[in-house]
């Protein structure tokens, strides 16, 4: 668990900081080569939209925060939503992989 929320997006839920005591649902990934760290980063930073054109705002903000696991607190880089979260609404279970199943198989 992460803290945040997750917000409806049309087909893609999107994670933003929360400024209460909320906390996400997600999966965690371990490089087995921490020399690949730069490579994969520049692939998802590209796949997320980071890289931009100039005077384009990133779709996406990376970011380390603190990683809840039972019995351990981790860090780990999330990709925050950097765009309007106006009219979107919180998926209240936090569970980004239950809401999907929900929805695509009701």
């Amino acid at each position: 668990m992460a803290p945040g929320k997750f917000l409806e997006n049309g087909s893609v839920p999107v994670a933003i900081p929360a400024a209460e005591e909320k906390y996400i649902l997600g999966e965690l990934y371990t490089l087995k080569n921490p020399e690949d760290f730069s490579w994969a980063f520049l692939q998802l930073d590209d796949y997320e939209g980071l890289n931009t054109e100039a005077g384009e705002n990133p779709l996406y903000k990376r970011e380390i925060v603190k990683v809840h696991q039972p019995g351990q607190i981790s860090e780990a880089w999330i990709y925050w939503f950097n765009g309007s979260t106006e009219g979107l609404k919180e998926i209240e279970t936090g569970d980004v992989m239950k809401y999907l199943q929900q929805k695509n198989h009701p």
